[in-house]
């Protein structure tokens, strides 16, 4: 996937795998995401079986993903694990990688892993009084150019039942789209 993003969508994240090579090289398979495909109930399941096995995620600028969120409200996100029924979000900046990288020293092979925590984009919860602020925002959103919302860094937004480094809770067994657009809003840095 390039650096570029046309629109945001929903993915679905491999696990990244070490593989021992020829001649005992080690090598990182992050492997690719592919698109993430709702159920036939409308919703993304997380399960102990199959695709719901693997995080989700949306790629774009914080304008897409707030459009994607806002197209997708009538969708939720469903632990469907009766023992991992916490859902949990991280929000980092994406960088795109290569797929396959050579990993030879011991250390490279650590710092290689630790490439794939997600970072946390604001850890504090916005007050109620920037509710006009998220609503103007809104506003400006739904008139935006697809040019415009195209302006800024591409996020990471990963989505999943186990917590990695810097992700926070944001439901309980369900969470809505519009649940998840209202927690990802109050955490956006927003200027008059």
């Amino acid at each position: 996937m390039s650096n570029y993003v046309e629109a945001a969508e929903w993915w679905r994240v491999p696990a990244p795998q070490l593989h021992v090579n020829k001649y005992h090289s080690i090598i990182l398979d992050r492997g690719e995401m592919h698109k993430a495909v709702p159920d036939s109930k409308n919703q993304y399941l997380f399960s102990e079986t199959g695709a719901g096995v693997k995080p989700l995620a949306i790629v774009g600028t914080a304008l897409q993903i707030t459009e994607l969120l806002e197209r997708s409200s009538n969708r939720s996100i469903v632990s469907d694990i009766k023992s991992l029924q916490t859902l949990y979000m991280g929000v980092s900046l994406y960088v795109p990688k290569e797929r396959f990288e050579g990993v030879f020293p011991l250390n490279e092979v650590a710092k290689g892993l630790a490439d794939f925590a997600i970072g946390i984009w604001g850890s504090a919860v916005r007050e109620a009084s920037q509710a006009e602020e998220i609503a103007l925002f809104m506003a400006k959103l739904m008139k935006a150019s697809p040019k415009e919302k195209q302006q800024g860094n591409n996020l990471f937004v990963k989505f999943s039942y186990l917590q990695e480094e810097g992700m926070f809770k944001v439901g309980k067994s369900r969470v809505s789209c519009k649940e998840i657009q209202k927690q990802l809003l109050a955490h956006l840095p927003f200027r008059k």
